[in-house]
């Protein structure tokens, strides 16, 4: 609460967050920052920013990599996975292949290669094992050519149908130079949850929600509301500006209701939805696209 600010004052905030040691290397982070109230602001414009940073740092190029990493929202599709791998004995490897056991709660025939850093093929074999060959890759050691002594694979895939609340996806892989006991890298795991922001409880007014994804990753996000008894519901869908982009009303809804918000036309930005039950205001959210 910054309290009356004098025209054409100005001043600064800090702010310091701290990521997990385990965060992956190359996760996209966007915060957002927003200032309030928006009633009676002469220029809605300013009013939302936005940074992106990338996660960089030190690491044991023999792991594996999942993106997004750690706990997913419910409406995540694609899992895009790298595997890392560095010669760091005393002579070239010959051949290199990694094998990758698949998560049950991935959909095996969807995966495709995004990437080789060397001539290379992949093979699938029973029991959800799926092989990435590089023969012949002559991989020199790192006391020799310590740039020339990486590799990497990666690949994506989709979840598959039916995923829930709590499941964990899991993947590990084990990567052999020639004939050597084989490196086995990090357990990549995602966990599926719903956002933080996108549940609301507010048991004195009886009902909670639950909007997901927020942000926005597709042209469509779920609302869901589960009432205490059934009421009349209503949906407002407001820009910063205060201009209403979208209406829904029911005049009887059941306990647990849940529909598909229709988002295809809206440009990127923050939004506002106001939530009526019984036709009072009972909330005002922010969904961000």
């Amino acid at each position: 609460n910054l309290g009356t600010l004098a025209p054409l004052s100005s001043g600064s905030k800090s702010l310091i967050s701290y990521v997990p040691v385990n965060y992956g290397l190359g996760v996209i982070t966007t915060d957002s920052a927003w200032i309030e109230p928006i009633s009676g602001d002469c220029n809605f414009s300013d009013n939302v920013s936005k940074i992106t940073d990338t996660s960089v740092g030190s690491y044991d190029p023999n792991d594996k990599n999942v993106v997004p990493s750690g706990n997913i929202d419910t409406a995540t599709k694609t899992l895009d996975f790298l595997i890392r791998f560095q010669n760091t004995g005393t002579a070239p490897a010959h051949n290199v292949r990694i094998d990758d056991v698949i998560d049950s709660k991935i959909d095996l025939e969807s995966i495709i290669i995004t990437g080789l850093s060397h001539e290379g093929y992949m093979i699938k074999q029973e029991n959800r094992m799926v092989v990435f060959e590089f023969p012949n890759i002559m991989l020199p050691d790192s006391g020799t050519d310590q740039e020339g002594s990486n590799g990497y694979v990666s690949f994506k895939a989709n979840l598959i149908n039916g995923i829930e609340v709590g499941d964990e996806i899991k993947n590990t892989a084990a990567i052999f130079f020639d004939f050597n006991d084989p490196i086995i890298t990090n357990t990549t795991i995602n966990k599926v949850v719903l956002d933080a922001n996108s549940r609301i409880i507010n048991k004195d007014k009886g009902y909670e929600v639950r909007i997901y994804p927020n942000p926005i990753s597709d042209q469509t996000t779920t609302f869901e509301i589960v009432l205490d008894k059934s009421a009349s519901l209503g949906l407002n869908l407001y820009d910063l500006q205060g201009r209403l982009l979208w209406n829904f009303e029911k005049e009887h809804t059941n306990k647990h209701f849940k529909m598909q918000l229709p988002w295809n036309d809206l440009i990127k930005g923050m939004y506002l939805l106001e939530i009526k039950i019984n036709q009072n205001t009972t909330d005002v959210i922010r969904i961000e696209k």
